[in-house]
């Protein structure tokens, strides 16, 4: 099935909330990052060096490559596709909690699915605050901070269930939005080792 898939991550439990088999489920299908609560960090931290640490650890974690290059006819360096590739674009810092960063990856994604089947499945372990980034998408909030829905009624999209709790989302959910994109959220995986998981079951 073609789709884009997006992974949703904590940036202070990277290795516990990546999904570690996420080459293997995207196939030759293209994978984006979001990397959630990023405006916990320090103000003065660097994007920039954030985003390549974050690029790198995803790949030696899940055995991504970087895309390759090769020459044309005319000698021009040009990019040769290949399945299982992560490319440092399409890692995005976010927060689902002050919505940093939750426009640019939409439009990147958006665009993507468009060559892809028109469908997004967003995965993400257990209260990497997956379910806050597709209310995000579903209600955008406006500047004055009063929520703004896609639909052009007065009705606010249904939003899906935010929850401390793990394994909140238990079914696939669709959500088809205007522009004709699906967005599918799966279930929060359970990881071994990851911290959230750990802190909600341990006694």
């Amino acid at each position: 099935t073609e789709t884009v898939v997006l992974c949703i991550v904590d940036i202070f439990d990277l290795q516990g909330s990546v999904v570690r088999n996420l080459k293997l489920i995207a196939g030759d299908n293209p994978v984006g990052i979001a990397v959630n609560k990023i405006d916990l960090l320090p103000k003065d931290i660097s994007h920039v060096r954030v985003t390549s640490w974050v690029h790198s650890e995803i790949k030696r974690i899940c055995g991504f490559l970087s895309p390759k290059f090769g020459e044309n006819i005319q000698g021009l360096r040009t990019k040769i596709e290949e399945s299982g590739i992560l490319r440092i674009s399409n890692v995005h810092l976010i927060s689902c909690q002050s919505d940093f960063g939750i426009k640019d990856v939409v439009t990147k994604i958006v665009s993507l699915a468009s060559d892809f089947g028109s469908k997004v499945h967003v995965l993400g372990a257990a209260n990497v605050g997956k379910s806050s980034f597709i209310n995000r998408l579903l209600n955008p909030t406006s500047p004055s901070g009063k929520s703004k829905s896609y639909q052009s009624n007065k009705k606010k999209v249904p939003l899906v269930t935010v929850s401390n709790l793990p394994g909140t989302t238990l079914d696939f959910l669709k959500i088809k939005l205007p522009n004709g994109i699906t967005v599918v959220d799966t279930p929060g995986l359970i990881n071994k080792g990851h911290l959230t998981s750990k802190l909600t079951t341990d006694e």
